[in-house]
């Protein structure tokens, strides 16, 4: 008996791998996955969260990708969580034969909702935010303000979406990623800032007006 074998190691997902790979039931390694998520949820989340950080933080160019390969991992994992406990739930109670197929399908996200139009409509949503977040990183570069209602056309324009369209998805990013709100604000008020300096420094002096003397005049002499 191997080291992984021992009986005394119950490490969520250790007994159900142990299982599939005795007689290769494909349910038990859907019950090793989702048990080895759910235990490392916690510390999972923590670390994506702190990917993330460090992303918006700034990097090195070796460093971004790296990062950013692990994020595209990390994410796939979460989308792929409820699509496996769903397949794990199909195979404990699959139902009538008739439904089998349907519920198949549903577990595995294809039919009504999930179309290729859907994923489409996904993408370009997924671009529109690209767009904002390249636009707050050249405010950032440049440190000069531009508004929201600016960007937003100039959004609308670049992937041909109406300017309510644009602002809607960014409010959607904003909304789910809060730190992707602060780091948008925190930007914003920093251009505003410089922009405010600029102009203090380009005013030009006025000279302060000096006072008239007035004349005296002195009176004859009696």
């Amino acid at each position: 008996m191997g080291l992984f074998e021992q009986p005394y190691f119950t490490e969520p997902g250790r007994s159900a791998l142990q299982r599939y790979r005795m007689h290769a039931g494909g349910m038990e390694l859907f019950r090793a996955y989702t048990e080895r998520r759910n235990a490392d949820k916690q510390e999972n989340d923590s670390h994506l969260f702190e990917l993330i950080k460090e992303i918006e933080g700034g990097t090195t160019l070796d460093r971004f990708a790296a990062v950013a390969n692990e994020l595209v991992m990390l994410n796939i994992l979460n989308e792929l969580d409820p699509v496996i406990a769903d397949l794990l739930k199909f195979c404990n109670n699959s139902g009538p034969g008739s439904e089998q197929l349907v519920n198949l399908r549903s577990a595995l996200r294809i039919g009504k909702g999930h179309a290729p139009s859907d994923s489409a409509a996904e993408m370009l949503k997924r671009e529109v935010q690209a767009q904002w977040i390249a636009a707050y990183n050249e405010m950032e570069a440049e440190v000069v303000h531009i508004s929201e209602n600016c960007i937003a056309d100039k959004v609308a324009k670049a992937t041909g979406v109406s300017r309510a369209t644009a602002i809607s998805h960014w409010r959607a990013l904003k909304s789910i990623a809060p730190s992707q709100a602060r780091w948008a604000l925190q930007i914003a008020n920093r251009a505003r800032i410089s922009d405010a300096h600029r102009r203090i420094v380009a005013r030009p002096l006025r000279p302060k007006p000096t006072a008239k003397l007035k004349r005296l005049t002195f009176g004859k002499g009696v």
